[in-house]
C-alpha cells in the first residue's frame, strides 16, 4: 500500500470512529448501515467520470510522452492458454462434467498457518477468495528448505509452483549472468503468482539469499481448489433459490445469474438482520449459524415466531416490492448469509412482478415453458410460433440444428428481433468449391505470408482452377498436440464452417497432409486493424465508435447463439475492401451455455473473472470489448504494464482505470460500465444484453439497422489495386518452419477435419 492509499485509510477510519462516539451504535449496526450506505455509494460511482488524466500525464508503465501525448510501446500480443485437465475443474457447466479433487493437506503448526494466510491475503492474486478458500490452499502448501545460494528456480525454467518464505529471505535476478539483485523477497511475503495462472517460463531466477524455510503450492493445485470450491458453492446456491416458491419460475440461466449476485455476509450473536416495520430491500440465505423471528405483539412485547437454520431462507418479499418488514429476524449466533438486493435483482433479470405476471406464477409456469401448447396464452403462442420461425430460417441458412437450437432458447422480445434482424444479413453457406470436392494442398499455389500463429502461419495464395484468393491459415499437427489445442482447433471449424455474418471472416473449407492442417478462409484484403490502430496512434471518437458499433453487433449475434469469443484484440480484427471490420481467428471461441473455466486470452484483455477462477461467460467478451474502445480512443489498453507478466493482472484485478482527457464524457461512462469486476452489473451481461451498449448515448446517432446491413458511411476506406494486393499486411520471413512428424496414433486424433 503506497503512502496516499495508508492517508485515505486513516481519514476514512477516524470517519468512522467519530461516527461511532456520536451515534452510540455497535460496531455490528454500523457495519450492517455502512452496508447499505455501500449499494447507494455504488451507483453514485458508476453514475459519475473516473478519474482522468491529462495530456501532459503519464500513467503509470503506459508509454512515454511524445508530442505533449502518450504513445505506449504496445507491440503485437500473443494469446496465453492453461490446460483444462486441472484436477477437480469442470470443463463445462453440467454437474455431470464434475469430478471433486484430491489433493494432500500437509500438517501446520497454527503459527505457519497465520503467516501463509497474512502473505495469501495481502497478494492481489488472493484478494478475492472467502476464508475457507484461503484455509484450503494453505493447508495444501508444501515445505521446501534452501541453504545460502540454492537455487528456488531459474530464468526460463517451467513455472509450476507459488511461493511463501516462512523465514529467511530470497534474492532476485531478470538476467542469465544474475549480476544484480533488482528484489529482495523478506519473511512473509511471496513470488511467482504466474504459476497459478499458466505454465509460463520464468521471467527471473531467484536464490536463497540465506538459510531459508519456503512453502509452496503448485498451480494445478491452486487451479483445482479455487474452481471447486467455487462451482460447489454456485450450485448450492441454485439449489437452495430453487426451494424459493416465489422464484421457482426461473430458469437455469437466471438461477445461475442471481447466485453470481448474491453477496456473502456475517452478523455477530445478537444482531437484528431485519426489523419490523421497516422497508424491505434485501432477501437472505443463511448460510450458518442460527436466528430467532419476533413480532410484536398487542401489547408491544416481542413474541417469538419460529427460528431459522443453516439453509432456510427469509425476505424474498422484499424483491418483489419494499414494502415494511411483517417481523423482526435476530441471530443467536454468529450467522453468515449470503443476500441480494432488489436492485441487483431487477438490474440482471427485471423486476420480478413482471416476470411473475407473465410466466403465470400461480400455476400456469410449466405448460408456459413447455411450449406445447394447451394453457398458452395468445403472446406465449406468438412467441413460440416465432422462436421456431427463427430456428428454420437459421437451418435454411446452413447453421447447424445444435447450433440453431440456441436461437430456439431466446425468451425476450428485444432479443428475438434482434436474431430477426441478424438472420435478415446471414447469406446462404456456400462452399465456394465444387460440391463434393475433396480439397488438397496441390489445388493451391501458395503466395505471400499474411500473419505468423502460434502453429503456424497464413498465407495467401491462388486457386488453381479459377484464379481466386484465399487466405489459408497453415497449422503444424505437432505443435498444435504440443500445445494442447486440439479441441480449440475443432472447435474453431465447427463453428465457423456454420456461420456466415458480415463482420465475421468466412471459413469455405479444410483439408489435412500428414503434417499439417488447412484452414481456407476469405482474403480480407485491408489489413489488420492492429496496424491502422498502431500506425494512427489513437481514433477520433466517431471512427472508434463505428467500429465499435461492428463488434457490438457481431458479438451480440455470437452471443445469441451462446458463443463466447474470448480473443477480442486489435490483432484479430480485419479491415475487409470497403473498410468494414471482420472478426477472425475463433480459436478460443466456444458454445456456451452456463459457463466455463479455462484460462485463455490475450493478458491485456482478460476480465478479473477469468484469473479468479470463478468460470466465465459472455461477460468475458464484454469487459473485452470496453479494453478495446479504450486502446482505440488512447492508442495503449487501459491496464497496460511495460514489465508485462504478471503486472498487467495485477492491474486487472485493482481494476483502476485512468481516463485521458481527450475522452468524451459518454465514452468515459460505457467503458466505465463495461470495466466492471463484478460481472452481474457489467453491461452486456444484464437483463438487455447487448441493448443496454447499443441505446448507451456513446453511441447516439448510430442506425444500427443499416450498420448490420454495411448501408452507414464508413471513416477510411483502403486503396485496394487488385484481389492480391497485400499492401496492407506487414512483410515476414518466407521460410517455412520446419514441420515434424507425428505417430499413427497422433493421426487418428484429426481424422474428420
Amino acid at each position: 500500500m503506497d503512502g496516499s492509499e495508508c492517508e485515505e485509510q486513516k481519514h476514512l477510519l477516524q470517519l468512522f470512529q467519530n461516527f461511532h462516539v456520536h451515534s452510540g451504535l455497535s460496531i455490528t449496526e454500523i457495519r450492517e448501515i455502512t452496508a447499505k450506505v455501500f449499494v447507494d455509494l455504488e451507483e453514485y460511482i458508476r453514475s459519475r467520470p473516473l478519474r482522468r488524466v491529462s495530456q501532459g500525464e503519464i500513467p503509470d508503465g503506459t508509454g512515454v510522452k511524445v508530442g505533449g501525448g502518450i504513445t505506449a510501446k504496445v507491440t503485437r500480443r500473443t494469446e496465453v492458454f492453461a490446460d483444462v485437465s486441472s484436477p477437480g475443474s469442470p470443463t463445462a457447466a453440467s454437474a455431470m462434467d464434475y469430478a471433486p479433487v484430491v489433493t494432500k493437506r500437509i500438517p501446520k503448526s497454527d503459527a505457519v498457518m497465520a503467516i501463509l494466510k497474512k502473505a495469501l491475503i495481502s497478494n492481489a492474486m488472493f484478494s478475492d477468495l472467502d476464508e475457507e478458500q484461503i484455509n484450503d490452499i494453505c493447508e495444501c502448501m508444501e515445505d521446501m528448505s534452501y541453504k545460502k545460494s540454492d537455487v528456488v528456480f531459474r530464468l526460463g525454467h517451467p513455472g509450476d509452483f507459488f511461493y511463501v518464505v516462512e523465514h529467511g529471505s530470497c534474492e532476485v535476478f531478470v538476467t542469465k549472468e544474475e549480476d544484480k539483485v533488482v528484489h529482495v523477497v523478506e519473511a512473509g511475503n511471496g513470488f511467482g503468482e504466474l504459476a497459478l495462472l499458466y505454465n509460463k517460463p520464468r521471467a527471473a531466477t531467484v536464490k536463497a539469499a540465506s538459510d531459508a524455510r519456503l512453502w509452496r503450492v503448485h498451480g494445478t493445485t491452486f487451479k483445482a481448489l479455487v474452481v471447486e470450491s467455487t462451482y460447489k458453492k454456485r450450485k448450492h446456491f441454485e439449489t437452495l433459490l430453487s426451494h424459493v416458491p416465489l422464484l421457482s419460475t426461473l430458469s437455469q440461466a437466471e438461477k445461475s445469474k442471481v447466485a453470481d449476485a448474491l453477496e456473502e455476509v456475517t452478523f455477530q450473536k445478537g444482531h437484528t438482520i431485519i426489523r419490523e416495520k421497516d422497508n424491505g430491500d434485501f432477501f437472505y440465505f443463511l448460510m450458518m449459524g442460527d436466528a430467532v423471528v419476533t413480532k410484536k405483539s398487542v401489547k408491544g412485547t416481542d413474541e417469538q415466531v419460529m427460528t431459522y437454520t443453516a439453509g432456510d431462507y427469509f425476505g424474498e418479499v422484499a424483491l418483489l416490492t419494499n414494502e415494511p418488514r411483517r417481523a423482526t429476524v435476530t441471530s443467536t449466533t454468529k450467522m453468515k448469509c449470503a443476500r441480494m438486493h432488489r436492485r441487483d435483482f431487477n438490474r440482471l433479470l427485471g423486476p420480478l412482478q413482471d416476470m411473475l405476471t407473465f410466466r403465470k406464477y400461480e400455476g400456469g409456469s410449466a405448460r408456459a415453458k413447455s411450449g406445447l401448447g394447451g394453457g398458452l396464452s395468445v403472446d406465449q403462442e406468438r412467441k413460440h410460433a416465432r422462436r421456431v420461425s427463427i430456428v428454420a430460417d437459421a437451418t435454411a441458412r446452413g447453421m447447424g440444428a445444435s447450433l440453431a437450437s440456441m436461437l430456439g432458447e431466446i425468451e425476450e422480445d428485444a432479443e428475438l428481433e434482434e436474431a430477426e434482424a441478424n438472420l435478415e444479413v446471414m447469406e446462404m453457406k456456400s462452399t465456394a468449391f465444387r460440391p463434393g470436392q475433396k480439397l488438397e494442398l496441390e489445388h493451391f499455389e501458395m503466395g505471400t505470408t499474411l500473419g505468423l500463429g502460434s502453429f503456424g502461419r497464413v498465407r495467401l495464395c491462388r486457386y488453381k482452377e479459377d484464379g481466386r484468393h484465399f487466405a489459408v491459415k497453415i497449422m503444424s499437427k505437432a505443435a498444435v498436440l504440443q500445445m494442447k489445442q486440439l479441441e480449440h482447433i475443432q472447435s474453431e471449424k465447427n463453428i465457423l464452417m456454420q456461420i456466415t455474418y458480415p463482420f465475421v471472416v468466412n471459413l469455405f473449407g479444410t483439408f489435412q497432409d500428414d503434417q499439417s492442417l488447412y484452414m481456407v478462409f476469405e482474403f480480407v484484403c485491408g489489413g489488420e486493424f492492429f496496424t491502422l490502430l498502431r500506425n494512427e496512434d489513437k481514433l477520433p471518437n466517431d471512427q472508434a465508435a463505428f467500429y465499435g458499433t461492428e463488434i457490438a453487433l457481431t458479438l451480440g449475434f455470437l452471443h445469441n447463439l451462446n458463443i463466447v469469443y474470448r480473443d477480442l484484440k486489435p490483432e484479430n480484427l480485419l479491415i475487409d475492401k470497403e473498410g468494414h471490420l471482420k472478426i477472425t481467428d475463433f480459436g478460443f471461441a466456444k458454445i456456451v451455455e452456463d459457463r466455463t473455466w479455462t484460462l485463455c486470452g490475450t493478458p491485456d484483455y482478460i476480465a478479473p473473472e477469468i484469473i479468479r477462477n470463478k468460470g466465465h461467460n459472455k461477460g468475458a467478451d464484454w469487459w473485452a470489448f470496453g479494453v478495446l474502445l479504450f486502446e482505440m480512443l488512447a492508442g495503449y489498453p487501459p491496464f497496460y504494464d511495460e514489465s508485462g507478466g504478471f503486472g498487467t493482472y495485477k492491474k486487472i484485478l485493482k481494476g483502476n482505470v485512468e481516463y485521458p482527457d481527450w475522452f468524451a464524457i459518454d465514452a468515459v461512462d460505457l467503458i466505465s460500465k463495461l470495466l466492471v469486476a463484478d460481472i452481474t452489473k457489467r453491461y452486456g451481461n444484464l437483463r438487455a444484453g447487448a441493448k443496454d451498449i447499443m441505446h448507451h448515448r456513446y453511441f447516439a446517432g448510430i442506425d444500427w439497422d443499416g450498420a448490420r446491413k454495411k448501408a452507414i458511411q464508413v471513416p477510411m476506406i483502403p486503396d485496394i489495386e487488385g484481389e492480391d494486393d497485400t499492401s496492407y499486411f506487414e512483410e515476414y520471413d518466407e521460410d517455412d518452419e520446419d514441420m515434424d512428424d507425428i505417430g499413427p496414433e497422433d493421426q487418428e486424433k484429426f481424422a474428420g477435419f
